[in-house]
Order: C-alpha cells, then structure tokens, then sequence
C-alpha cells in the first residue's frame, strides 16, 4: 500500500454529505471481501462529469469503471493483511485531487492483529524527525537497540535498521546490514532503497564516504541493476551517475540493463525515456529518437494511465516535455527542421513547465537561425531571455549583429526586457501571513517592492542543499531595493531548530494551505520554485527547481537586474 495513502487517509465524504462524490459497500470490508465503489459524476463536488470513461486504481490495480446512467461502479476483492484499501478515480484527462486525491476505506481487521508493515515504516518516519529535533539521538538510540534485540527476518527490517544506523552517521553498521540484504534481499524494493537512502546522504554531501566505501556501494548499485531491479526511484539514481560517467559498467552492459528493463513492462513510457537518455549520450542520436518517440505517443494516447494508473501528472507532463525538446534537438540536427519547430512548438503550447517552455524558446531559435530567418530566431531568443534563459543573450547579441549592425545592443537589450504594450503580466493576489517569529501581515504589504520568493521544505535533502546557494544570491544584491521570502510548510519549532544551524538568510513567511500558491500563480505541489515579482505586483519570472550551484543562477540574476534598471 503506497505511503501516502496510509500516512493521508482522506474520506470522499467531505463537501455536500447529501449526495458524496465517492460512495462504497460495505463501509468497512473484511479481508477476501469484494467492495463496490460508485463514483456519482453529478455529485456537487465531482469533478470528473459528463460522459468521459474513467479509472479507478485501487492499491496497484487499475481497473476500467463500468458507466450506469451518471455513476460509474468498480469492484474490488480486499486483500489479506491490510487495514486500508486506497482508491483514486481519474480519466485519461483529468485527475481528481480535490475530492478523491487519494483517500482510504478502513477494513476490518481480526482482534488484536496489527501491521507490521504499517509499524517498520512508522518508525522510519519517526526517525526521519532526529534530523529537526522532532526526536532526541538517544530516544532513537534506544528503539534501533530494542529491534536488534528482537530481529525480524524480513527485508523492510533490515532496511530500517540501516537507515536509522544512517542518522548517527555510523557507515560501518550500515555497511554491514547492506551485506545482509545483499545476500538475503537482493532483487527486492527494499535492497535497492536502502541503497538508494546511502547514495542520496553522499549526494547530498550529508555524509562523506572512504574511497573504499563509495566504490562498493557504487559496485552494489550497479550488481542490482545487472541483476534487474527497475524501480522506477532505482533507475534515476542509477542513470544521473552513470551520465557523470561515474560506473565501471561498459555503455553495452548500461544498454542492455535498460533495454531488460523496458522489456519488462515496455507501456510505461518513463522506461523509453531513461533508454533514449542513454543513446542520446552515447552518441546514438537514430536510437534516442527513436526512444523519445516511442514515449510521446505513448503518453499522448493515455497508455500508461490505462495500464498502470500513471497518475502523477508533473512527473509524465515533465517527461513528455523533455522527450519533445530532446527529440527537437535531434530532428534540427538532421536538418528537419519542420519536425523540430513542431516539437517545439507543442512543448510551448501545452505550458506546464516554465523551465522548458524558455529552453523550447531558446532552441526553436537556432532552428530559426539555421533556416536564416533571423528576425524570427531573434523573438525566440528574447522570449527565452524575458523567461530567464541566461545562454539566450549570447545568441541575441549574434542575431542583433545579423538584423541591425554592431552598434547599440545593450541599449536595445534593456528596453526588450521591459513588459511590452499590452502585455498581460499576471499581477499576484493578496493574502495573510505570518513570519517565522509570529508577526502577522499580509502580501500587499511586499507592494512597491521586487521581491523574490522561494518555496522550499525541509523533507528534501536536495532543497536543503541549495540553501547556502541562495545565501549567495541575497550576499548579490545586499543594500539594494530587492526583498528575499520564502514559504515552508514545515512547523515553526523545526524550522527554527533546523535554521539555527543552517541560516537562511531569507525572510521566513508561513501560510496554511496552499491557496498562496495560485495568488502567486505557481504550482501548489511541487517545491522547490522560485518567483522574481516586480513593484508592481506583477510575476516577472518563474522557475521550478533549485539552484545546484551559483552558476545556474544567471537567469533570475538578469531578470533582477533589469528590474533594479527599471527602477532607475
């Protein structure tokens, strides 16, 4: 049962009780019982109306809904050992988060049966809290000792038992439990995330591993892949290293675990992807078009929604994204360049993604520069330059030389980037706040100002990372007209003991909910992002993600910078 179902159980029930958007009998089932869910599609709160087939994925099982008139039935047999069953309805289309984002029926249980799953997977949430002060080295201590006293042989122990040897930083002990799994869990989900969970510390530079040691764990990742372990998680980590080159596996041995692992379920599309990424690398550009190609029409068709119940929308509309730009790339250097402005201009026109919507722009106007239409390469450019895109200057200087001469560049640079007439710039909404001290005060308060906002929480080691980089950019602009906030769901009293010893040297604003996110026009799930908001209250700038380090933050820099010019 996924994590976020039973660490979230959320009830349809919510809204107009008379008529819910979800119902289902019986209410609470037993083990081995069949349960019927009614999605009621003319309930107030529904959201998936009119006649459009959906599907419910209930625990890892999609299963097509039967349409009746204006309700839609599925039928699901509880399995053993459960004390939820989680549901969520969707259609090819739309999800449906506001009601049914994951929510959670309650099953009966015989007496005094509990979860062990449920338990071994509270404890490492607990654990996770020594990090904040949410609990004490020693209360961890004594519950990692009380386990060892009563071992379970079982791979989720085992991989506890590893994380939690990982708080204290005590590599010996986890290299220890990681050849007990080697040997006794090998090819399962919990081997490859108890390596995953070292590899992410030493990414994060959280830990620092011998030579000995970061070579073993790299052999071990690496031995799980050959073996063909394709957790999703897994292959990420395992393909951001071996793009760094940093594996003594052979481009071959790379090719044909990715190849075993699209074999094993060749709907989902994440699997082409992380294929062509290799051949793309590896030079193969036919192979990697190919690839990408084979992702785009399988997202496009609702493939993976129909066989997997592919619901996490960011993550299949970023890799759609990407597979157009990567596949435009190709295309224009094979001099298609009608297939790669159409690529291009899909990736623009479906505008989910600001990071690679500016990259779109800015490769759509090389296609244009090698079709010798400078004019139009120049209006890609400059879009791609208002959005942030720092290599777009370079090019624009190149194009200005080709449309009006050498002289006045820089001049005609800083009035491009100024809105222009008629533009509609979206202007932020106000709403309350408090700060991280408890001063209570509101957003319009910030008006008159350029402003820059960071959404970031404390569950991410990568977002934790990028705080000294930020430090920098406040240190850039010290004693100029320029506010830096930034918003956390975490709680104030971790918060404040986390910050203690890592200042971040933004203002700290708190809000409940997320309705903050579309004042501000920004996505209300994913974090990191960063916001740039001139005077006027107007969004200048938006990029989702962080900052790895200070070079990548040329593009809000310029953006800034224009803005303290028009300031002038």
């Amino acid at each position: 049962m996924s994590i976020l179902l039973l660490s979230a159980i959320l009830f349809s029930q919510a809204g107009d009780t008379t008529q819910p958007v979800v119902t289902w009998e019986p209410k609470i089932p037993a083990w081995g019982e069949t349960v019927t869910f009614t999605y009621h599609h003319t309930a107030p709160d529904a959201v998936l109306k009119g006649a459009v087939p959906i599907f419910a994925k209930i625990e890892d099982e999609v299963i097509p809904c039967e349409r009746k008139d204006d309700i839609s039935l599925v039928q699901f047999v509880v399995p053993d050992s459960v004390p939820y069953v989680g549901a969520f309805f969707y259609s090819l289309e739309e999800r449906d988060p506001p009601v049914c984002g994951g929510f959670g029926v309650e099953v009966a249980t015989p007496e005094g049966w509990s979860s062990l799953y449920l338990s071994l997977q509270m404890l490492r949430y607990r654990w996770f809290g020594v990090k904040f002060g949410k609990i004490t080295p020693e209360e961890v201590r004594e519950e990692i000792d009380s386990l060892r006293q009563n071992p379970i042989d079982q791979a989720l122990y085992r991989h506890l038992l590893t994380y939690g040897f990982l708080q204290f930083g005590e590599m010996d002990s986890v290299f220890d439990v990681l050849a007990q799994m080697r040997e006794k869990d090998a090819g399962s989900t919990d081997y490859a995330w108890a390596l995953l969970a070292v590899n992410y510390d030493v990414h994060d530079k959280v830990i620092e591993l011998d030579p000995e040691k970061l070579a073993t764990l790299y052999e071990w990742m690496d031995e799980e892949a050959k073996r063909g372990n394709t957790d999703l998680g897994f292959l990420i980590w395992i393909g951001m290293r071996w793009k760094e080159g940093n594996t003594s596996l052979s481009l071959k041995e790379r090719e044909r675990i990715l190849k075993n692992a699209v074999n094993q379920a060749p709907h989902e599309y994440w699997r082409h992807v992380f294929l062509a990424d290799h051949y793309l690398a590896a030079g193969d550009t036919a192979k990697a078009e190919k690839g990408y190609s084979v992702a785009i029409d399988l997202i496009l068709t609702g493939v993976p929604q129909k066989k997997s119940g592919e619901v996490s929308g960011l993550w299949l509309q970023r890799n759609l994204l990407q597979s157009l730009l990567n596949r435009a790339r190709i295309r224009a250097t094979y001099k298609e360049y009608n297939a790669a402005l159409a690529d291009l201009s899909l990736a623009i026109f479906l505008k989910s993604d600001p990071q690679i919507e500016r990259e779109a722009y800015f490769e759509m106007g090389k296609v244009y520069q090698g079709l010798e239409l400078y004019k139009r390469a120049e209006e890609a450019y400059l879009e791609a330059f208002r959005q942030g895109y720092p290599d777009a200057q370079a090019a624009l200087r190149i194009t200005y030389l080709m449309n009006y001469g050498e002289e006045g560049f820089d001049e005609w640079l800083v009035e491009q980037l100024a809105p222009r007439e008629g533009e509609e710039l979206f202007v932020t909404r106000d709403f309350a706040f408090t700060t991280l001290d408890g001063e209570e005060g509101r957003w319009f308060d910030l008006r008159g100002k350029i402003v820059v906002v960071n959404r970031f929480g404390l569950g991410c080691g990568g977002i934790r990372a990028q705080i000294p980089v930020l430090n920098q950019l406040v240190d850039a602009y010290k004693g100029q007209e320029v506010e830096f906030v930034a918003f956390s769901g975490d709680g104030p009293d971790l918060l404040k003991h986390y910050l203690a010893e890592h200042p971040f040297k933004y203002r700290m604003l708190r809000v409940e909910g997320t309705d903050f996110c579309y004042a501000l026009n920004a996505d209300p799930v994913a974090r990191p992002w960063q916001i740039v908001i001139d005077p006027r209250g107007r969004v200048r700038y938006y990029k989702m993600g962080g900052f790895v380090d200070a070079s990548k933050m040329d593009g809000i820099k310029l953006i800034i910078d224009q803005l303290l010019r028009e300031q002038e």
